[in-house]
């Protein structure tokens, strides 16, 4: 994952946290930020999966993700079902490098952040990296999903 940003000259942070985090609340506390600077990747699971991205302060809407994709079988996807699609684990998943060609919607609130701090696909490792780079990388689209 951090090979296919660095080729496309993406400016990034790599933040290493040697007891790893998995929550939110996780990520805040290591970090000493607020939960909205945090990224949530999720993964949702229907006709096709699908990974939202949603600040770490909100929730997301599965009626409006659900409207969205065209797909009233959505559903948040379990732990198994997470590291056999994205190939990372539950709380590590990063919209970047995943398995496959996975769609990636981001909520609009993504937008208003300065810089964004997410998940790396490793357990001890986040990643930071400004709204302009973010956008530079980012390969999905951004869709009003919060509740």
């Amino acid at each position: 994952m951090f090979q296919e940003l660095e080729k496309k000259a993406i400016s990034f942070e790599k933040i290493v946290i040697p007891n790893g985090v998995h929550t939110v609340e996780d990520v805040q506390r290591a970090c000493r930020c607020a939960k909205a600077e945090v990224i949530k990747a999720l993964l949702f699971v229907g006709k096709k999966p699908v990974v939202v991205l949603m600040t770490g302060d909100k929730k997301v809407d599965i009626e409006k993700l659900k409207k969205a994709r065209g797909d009233d079988t959505l559903r948040m996807a379990d732990k198994n079902e997470v590291s056999n699609i994205t190939g990372y684990a539950v709380g590590a998943v990063s919209p970047f490098g995943l398995r496959g060609s996975i769609d990636v919607i981001a909520d609009q609130g993504v937008q208003a952040l300065a810089s964004l701090i997410m998940g790396s696909g490793k357990d001890d490792t986040l990643l930071k990296m400004s709204q302009s780079e973010f956008v530079r990388a980012f390969k999905g689209i951004f869709v009003p999903l919060a509740l």
